[in-house]
């Protein structure tokens, strides 16, 4: 029983992650109305979160080996509340940032402790069971964010989203009282790691993407300073160059895992889809509430059609999609992602409301038909003794792919202007979609290393 409702917490804190993600994209007009700062300030309230959660993922993880699953996970909950509350109450977009930035630095340490968490938790015959509950309740989670998050806002305003998170944390910390204690704290590897040539790179490859951050946000500074932004580019690159070096020293680099042609392939496919669906995600109430009458009705249409579609594409991968070839099954729920784009866009500019919300429900079907099937061959694309490194590498691709797309459309969004400059910046996403489905589609060179050998999963 301990253990049942230690997942609960587990899944809890997971759960509030996610709807934060996705929720706060459908209240962002309402945002942006009563604090100002105009579609510029709102791109990047959704674009602090994602980045600090992105950026220091791969760290957090860490850090949960070093001191115990079950404490980072706390010290995840506490920081994540922290930035809720602050959200909550901020009087102005700068502050609302900040709090956004605290937010995600909790669900960077919240994230990989929780499966850290549930793989203690079970035996290794029931961890797939369990692991399959826990991405079903985050599917439903990331699918129901918006919906919610514009029910509370029509209610009570929308600081009323962020407080929201408050009970959940509390919940999850309770049930975190029932863990077990060999689950929650460090095992002897975790007691003994120390910071070597591993620390090292990690550290100068956080450092690289948070200057990466830093030159994205100069961008939206209404004096570009040059200077500084180079400066920042030369840094950014050097340290990166210092953290790969690093990487190439150790006995098993990260690296290595980008030998496998389809690992490869699936990584840089998944970074383009987030970019993609989370870019649209973002400006999509945007180019809603500019071109459409009657616009917060169908920003609340819309999000349902794509929370129930996504929900659809995840059972149409696993059921149906499987017994296509590799390569065309994921490309196919790119290019729904791609026309989704198209029909929201051309319903704006027609001023159409159905066909705005057909493109939303062909890109919720699509970006999970893709995700779904990306994460499979993520899987079985390397070797079994490397499948945790390949998780943990795909995964934070993924996250810096939500990440720099919603940081790409907010510097297409400021650099653009005119009356139909939204609709513009719908491209960016497009394209994005385009790039992960050339990737995918280019025809594999007779001389890669792939992982043919591996068996591929018979169910997702």
């Amino acid at each position: 029983m301990r253990r049942h409702l230690g997942f609960l917490g587990a899944c809890l804190g997971f759960t509030v992650v996610l709807l934060d993600t996705t929720a706060v994209a459908a209240i962002l007009p309402g945002i942006v109305a009563d604090l100002g700062g105009g579609s510029s300030a709102g791109m990047w309230i959704a674009a602090a979160y994602l980045l600090a959660f992105a950026v220091l993922l791969m760290p957090c993880g860490t850090l949960a080996d070093r001191i115990g699953p079950g404490r980072a996970y706390l010290l995840g909950l506490v920081v994540f509340g922290v930035g809720s509350a602050l959200s909550a109450a901020a009087p102005g977009a700068s502050a609302l940032i900040l709090a956004r930035v605290i937010q995600g630095i909790g669900a960077a340490a919240m994230v990989p402790s929780s499966l850290s968490l549930i793989a203690g938790l079970y035996a290794e015959r029931r961890l797939g069971a369990v692991l399959g509950i826990w991405s079903a309740i985050s599917g439903v989670a990331a699918a129901a964010g918006p919906v919610l998050a514009g029910a509370l806002a029509a209610r009570w305003g929308w600081p009323s989203v962020f407080w929201m998170n408050l009970p959940v944390c509390a919940a999850a910390l309770a049930l975190l009282a029932a863990l077990p204690r060999a689950a929650a704290t460090p095992g002897a590897a975790g007691r003994t790691a120390r910071v070597g040539r591993d620390g090292a790179g990690a550290v100068a490859a956080v450092l690289s993407l948070g200057l990466g951050a830093g030159i994205a946000a100069a961008q939206l500074l209404p004096e570009q300073p040059v200077a500084p932004t180079l400066l920042l580019a030369v840094a950014g690159a050097g340290l990166l160059v210092l953290g790969l070096r690093l990487d190439r020293r150790r006995g098993r680099p990260v690296l290595s895992l980008f030998d496998h042609a389809r690992f490869r392939r699936v990584t840089a496919c998944a970074l383009f889809l987030n970019a993609a669906f989370y870019g649209q995600f973002m400006i999509v109430p945007f180019v809603i509430r500019d071109l459409l009458p009657d616009a917060q009705r169908v920003i609340v249409q819309g999000y349902a059609l794509e929370a129930l579609t996504a929900i659809a594409g995840s059972l149409a991968a696993a059921r149906v999609l499987t017994s296509w070839p590799q390569p065309r099954r994921a490309a196919a729920g790119l290019l729904l992602l791609l026309a989704g784009l198209a029909a929201v866009g051309a319903g704006c500019c027609l001023g159409v409301a159905g066909l705005v919300l057909l493109g939303c429900a062909l890109c919720g079907f699509g970006n999970d038909v893709a995700a779904v099937l990306l994460t499979a061959d993520s899987v079985s694309g390397v070797p079994v003794a490397a499948r945790g490194r390949g998780q943990g590498v795909f995964n934070a691709a993924r996250q810096m792919g939500s990440a720099a797309g919603v940081a790409a459309v907010a510097v297409g969004s400021a650099a653009l202007s005119g009356g139909d400059r939204i609709v513009l910046v719908l491209a960016v996403p497009a394209l994005l979609g385009l790039c992960g489905a050339a990737v995918l589609l280019r025809p594999e060179r007779p001389g890669s290393r792939s992982a043919r050998s591996a068996p591929e999963p018979s169910t997702i």
